[in-house]
Parts: C-alpha cells; sequence; structure tokens
C-alpha cells in the first residue's frame, strides 16, 4: 500500500494578520457545525476512493484549527480513523493553534482526544511586534499556554517563529532564539516574512522591508545559535531534535501523496494536482469534487524532486533519481548542475547533491533552474 499524508484545513481566524494570504477569515463561528458535518461527509468519500492508501501523517491547518471545540476537531479525527486506514496509535497527527485559542482544559481534551503534536504560532516575543503583525496574542499568553500543552503530555511541540518582520532588529531576533532555547520544544520552523500582494502589510506605504543583508545576518544568526543549542537544521527553515523532524512535512518534500481535506484544501495523488473548490458558499453545500486538475509531466515530477528535495539540508540523491525516473541528473540537468557548481550554490559528493550555504541564501535562483 502506498502512504497517504492528510491535511485537513479549518479556515477559520479570530482575526487576519497583516502578512497572511491564506484561505481563511474571521467572523464565521456560526458556520461551524454545518463546516464540520460537510468536512467529515468528505473524509468518508475520499477515503473510499483512497482505499489502497496507508496514512503516514495528519495535519490539521488553517486558519486557526483550534479556534472552534475540541469536539468539532476530535470527531474529524475519529472520522478519519474510522475510514482511512493506518495504524494511527503511531503515525504523527498534528494540530496548529493560535495561543490565544486554546486553555489547559481544551490542550488536555485535543491530547485525550488523539493528536499527538501541536505547531504553536508564536512568530516572535516582542509584544510591540504582535501587536504590529496583527497578532491576537501576548508573549505571557504563549509562555503560559505552551506550559499548559507539557502539562497536558504534549511531547511533541513545534513552535512557528518569523524574521524580517516589521520594525524587527537583530537585537530582537537575537531575544527570540535565547527565548525559544530555554523553551526547549522539540521542533522549530523558523520562517522569513514573505510579503505577499494585496495583504495589509504589502498595501501599507510606511512599510519598509528589512534589507536582504540584514535578512541574511538574522537567518544567519538563527541557524549559528539553534544548532549550538544541539538541533538538528534540516529543511531550510526547520530544525528539530533527533527523531522530531516533521513527518507530515517531509512527505511534501519527499513527494509523497497527499490529500487535502476541506476548503480549498490542495492534493497531489498519482501524480495529479488539484484542489477543493476556494467558494465557500459551494463547500458548505457539499462541491468539493476536484478543480484545477493538473497532471504531473516527466519534466514536472523531475522539476519537483530537485526544487522540493533540495529545501532538505541532507539534499537529494542521484541513484534515487535514476532509479525513479530510468535517467541520470546529468541527461536531464547536466547544464544546470554544472552551473550551480560553478558559482558555488551546490555540491555533488558522493552521489548526493546539496545547497551550500550561499545556495540557501539563493534558494529561489537555485530552485529556478530546474523549472523549464
Amino acid at each position: 500500500m502506498k502512504n497517504l499524508a492528510i491535511y485537513v484545513h479549518i479556515p477559520f481566524c479570530l482575526s487576519k494578520c497583516v502578512y497572511c494570504d491564506f484561505l481563511s477569515f474571521s467572523n464565521k463561528e456560526s458556520y461551524f457545525k454545518q463546516y464540520f458535518l460537510i468536512l467529515e461527509e468528505e473524509i468518508k468519500k475520499k477515503a473510499e476512493i483512497l482505499k489502497d492508501y496507508n496514512v503516514s501523517s495528519v495535519y490539521f491547518g488553517g486558519g486557526t484549527p483550534t479556534l472552534p471545540s475540541a469536539e468539532f476537531l476530535i470527531s474529524a479525527l475519529n472520522a478519519i480513523k474510522c475510514n482511512f486506514k493506518g495504524d494511527f496509535s503511531l503515525i504523527e497527527i498534528t494540530i496548529e493553534a493560535n495561543p490565544e485559542t486554546v486553555n489547559r482544559e481544551k490542550l488536555s481534551e485535543l491530547r485525550n482526544g488523539g493528536f499527538n503534536r501541536i505547531s504553536f504560532g508564536a512568530q516572535t516575543f516582542s509584544n510591540k511586534i504582535l501587536k504590529k503583525i496583527g497578532r491576537i496574542h501576548t508573549a505571557e499568553k504563549f509562555f503560559s499556554v505552551f506550559n499548559d500543552a507539557r502539562d497536558s503530555d504534549f511531547k511533541n511541540i513545534n513552535i512557528d517563529l518569523m524574521f524580517a518582520l516589521p520594525d524587527q532588529t537583530i537585537d530582537n531576533v537575537a531575544a527570540d532564539v535565547t527565548e525559544i532555547i530555554k523553551l526547549n520544544p522539540e521542533h522549530i520552523s523558523y520562517y522569513g516574512l514573505t510579503l505577499a500582494e494585496n495583504t495589509p502589510l504589502a498595501l501599507d506605504s510606511s512599510f519598509i522591508p528589512t534589507d536582504d543583508v540584514t535578512d541574511r545576518l538574522m537567518y544567519d544568526l538563527i541557524v549559528s545559535e539553534l544548532k549550538e543549542a544541539g538541533y538538528i537544521h534540516y529543511e531550510i527553515s526547520n530544525f528539530s531534535k533527533t527523531g522530531f523532524e516533521s513527518k507530515h512535512n517531509c512527505s511534501y518534500w519527499n513527494g509523497t501523496d497527499y490529500i487535502g481535506l476541506g476548503f480549498g484544501a490542495h492534493s497531489l495523488i498519482c501524480d495529479e494536482r488539484f484542489h477543493n473548490t476556494e467558494i465557500f458558499a459551494e463547500y458548505l453545500k457539499g462541491h468539493n469534487k476536484k478543480e484545477n486538475c493538473i497532471l504531473l509531466s516527466e519534466s514536472d515530477k523531475q522539476s519537483e524532486f530537485f526544487f522540493l528535495g533540495l529545501r532538505k539540508l541532507s539534499g537529494v540523491s542521484e541513484s534515487d533519481f535514476l532509479k525513479k525516473f530510468k535517467k541520470s541528473c546529468d541527461e536531464i540537468y547536466g547544464i544546470q548542475l554544472q552551473k550551480l557548481e560553478k558559482d558555488n550554490l551546490i555540491t555533488r559528493e558522493n552521489g548526493i547533491i546539496k545547497l551550500t550555504k550561499l545556495g540557501i541564501d539563493l534558494s529561489n535562483i537555485v530552485f529556478r533552474e530546474f523549472i523549464f
């Protein structure tokens, strides 16, 4: 049986952050019950179609998945367990959480209900910057619910942080890194701010993006300090303790099939990309057929092998490429690989191709070489 990662989209938020362009919205609490009824119906239908798959991970994302009650979330998870195949006592089951939408009681409910990994969106521990980017929690609230999660028996906790935020200095980032190391989570995701079109932040004429030099100094500080603290830097933006790499995210980088459940959720099944309807009213009517279907060509699959695989600091295997595509890397990308190696953006050693330090800094330039 093939492995399958499951993503469940919960599109509800208390409020939108100024940098967010995710498919989510606020002030929809009255739709919670209807949404989860439709979601569970979709789970049953998709499970029947995907009966030859074995679930390898489950991830509830959003939006703010912890905004609805634990009862709704556990019911949806139970629907997955009842309809899909897999040993759910062993697999990683993650839920994203906004600190302002959980307390000790809710965290205990979620843990007892089957969620064994939680991902907190902290972004920064500066209350001034949190307010500026539209986050609804404070640093003090985050520290409180982090301890509540530990007390609720969450032994696998991720913390999302960001750098190059509005008004953020290198000293701010250094302070954030010091705090995260003290907390000692199993996993840390640390993303640079991406300015998405038509978000409030992008439309704010007073916002001055962090310059490239400072951006890289921030990133280098983060990498250096987290490595020093014993974290494995296993993907461009991700760090973990040994054995706590995100199994769900690794599915994406390794090209594993995944199914997206819920409003607007994206999927990759048998080399076909598609997504659910992005019209909320249509989803609530039960219209969750495949939209925008794209069957990946051989060239598409070769391209994704590289630009997704190279995100991993372990690199990509030339022998795996040969086994998968019956052609060597050089037959397909010889010119590109020679150029990237000459420019010190990749290394090729013992059949493994990796990004260099400069290649990580210029990763978007590297990835574009594999897209025709």
